[in-house]
């Protein structure tokens, strides 16, 4: 291990770099990308005064400290001003700038967490692991597929072509339209369990704790098991609601939350020979992206909304509100936070997501002028990209 301290140059400003060499160029593209917000893609690295691009092959024990970095968008006859790059960027590119900030900032946070932090991480992380790989297994996409009414979903798929007036669609406007009806039909074909009902006289329950899985249970990749009570205190004693983390199993109970929604539709994107990948997001919140070749590009889809190609969709009514920390952090949010990122109880917009319960803080009823100090707080400011939401509307698979 090599510590390196670089000076970078860029547009006239000096940044200076601490910088591990064995951590390779990927982290240092990142690094740079946090300091000039110019993304890892459009990244060229000089050499100050030999001019010689740093590439993975490049040695980064050796090189010089002074380095130049130059924008592969940046006007060969001028230098322009960021916010106007920024004006002139295409709803695409913004995405993929987003994404890479987001990738750079989950970077930072993993090399600043310590040995602790990164073991912590390790062990949310890794299950997911083994879960995704679940997803190639032959077995598993087989009864997944014979699962699906494929006639009916290709049948809708064309239909819904035909009323864009497409009537000789493409290979990738056919794949496009079959994944989206096999999100409605989803939607549709799972149920979102809050609290389960009795089994035994099928009243609502209340939860009362968690018990250990059985053997039968954890077979299936069953880690923990939630206990409800009848509310009518019938004679059965509790009602069990497993939490599968296997595929398989969940295509014959069709029920859960968002862990179980985005796992099993996952499973159904493999099955059709979608390129996919399960979303994890550490607020609580999972779902599915799919390459779509149609757009060129990753999309996307949330089985519990029934969404598509809304990325925007958790910053703003689904995921609970930030909760400042103490009375100064709290006047300064009050003038930040988007308007529809939740409703007067603080609490998520959409009715059957309400399983978090915090209090609001008490705020009067006309908020004291915030403070000029500027304090960080992790609030995401709301992004410039527009995205189209598609929801589930009538009618639908019956």
């Amino acid at each position: 291990m090599v510590a390196r301290q670089f000076l970078l140059c860029h547009h006239g400003e000096e940044f200076p770099i601490e910088y591990d060499s064995d951590d390779g160029i990927e982290v240092l593209k990142f690094q740079i990308f946090s300091l000039t917000s110019v993304v890892p893609d459009d990244q060229k690295i000089l050499e100050e005064g030999c001019e010689v691009e740093v590439t993975e092959e490049s040695d980064l024990k050796t090189i010089s400290e002074k380095l130049r970095l130059v924008s592969f968008h940046d006007d060969i006859k001028g230098k322009e001003t960021a916010d106007s790059k920024t004006s002139e960027r295409s709803d695409e590119e913004l995405a993929r700038m987003i994404q890479a900030e987001e990738d750079a900032i989950a970077m930072q946070m993993f090399q600043d967490s310590g040995a602790s932090g990164r073991r912590m991480f390790e062990q949310r992380l890794r299950p997911c692991i083994s879960q995704v790989l679940m997803y190639e297994d032959s077995k598993r996409k087989e009864a997944a597929r014979k699962s699906v009414p494929i006639d009916r979903i290709e049948e809708k798929a064309l239909v819904s072509l035909g009323k864009e007036g497409n009537l000789d669609p493409s290979k990738e406007e056919k794949d496009h339209a079959f994944l989206l009806q096999l999100l409605y039909w989803f939607k549709q074909s799972f149920s979102w369990v809050n609290s389960p009902p009795c089994e035994n006289c099928g009243s609502e329950t209340t939860f009362i704790g968690m018990g250990s899985p059985l053997p039968s249970e954890t077979y299936f990749s069953c880690s923990s098991v939630e206990l409800f009570r009848c509310q009518k205190h019938c004679s059965k004693n509790s009602t069990r609601f497993p939490r599968y983390n296997d595929p398989l199993k969940l295509l014959e109970t069709r029920r859960g939350r968002c862990g179980e929604w985005a796992n099993c539709f996952t499973l159904y994107c493999r099955a059709f020979n979608y390129e996919s990948r399960f979303i994890l997001d550490f607020t609580d919140h999972v779902w599915t992206e799919c390459f779509s070749h149609l757009h060129g590009r990753w999309m996307h889809l949330d089985p519990c909304e029934g969404v598509y190609d809304n990325p925007l969709l958790y910053e703003k009514g689904l995921l609970p509100l930030y909760f400042p920390r103490d009375k100064h952090e709290e006047e300064v949010a009050l003038s930040k936070l988007p308007a529809d990122v939740g409703d007067e109880n603080g609490e998520t917009i959409i009715d059957e997501r309400k399983i978090r319960i915090k209090s609001l803080p008490i705020v009067p009823m006309t908020p004291t002028k915030p403070s000029t100090v500027d304090v960080e707080f992790p609030v995401n400011r709301t992004r410039l990209l527009s995205q189209k939401q598609n929801s589930i509307t009538g009618g639908g698979f019956q």
